[in-house]
């Protein structure tokens, strides 16, 4: 009886490594995925910022020096 319990302890403990394995082998794909298409999406959304205001050249040129300057700023 005692060795059926432990038999049952072990395959659910396999079971739950099994799940436990695929979820981080599911969830690297994932941030890979995320990693090489990241960039691409952040160009894409400065293309349509950009866009937005290029009827207001003077907006979009404030905002490119202050973005410019604060990325300079220390701390």
């Amino acid at each position: 009886m005692e060795a059926e319990r432990q038999q049952q302890q072990l395959r659910s403990e396999s079971c739950l490594d099994n799940c436990a394995s695929k979820l981080v082998r599911s969830n690297h794909r994932l941030m890979a995925a995320y990693v090489q298409l990241m960039p691409s999406i952040v160009q894409r959304r400065i293309s349509d910022y950009e866009a937005a205001l290029a009827p207001f050249p003077g907006v979009a040129h404030a905002q490119r020096a202050v973005s410019c300057c604060s990325s300079l700023s220390p701390g």
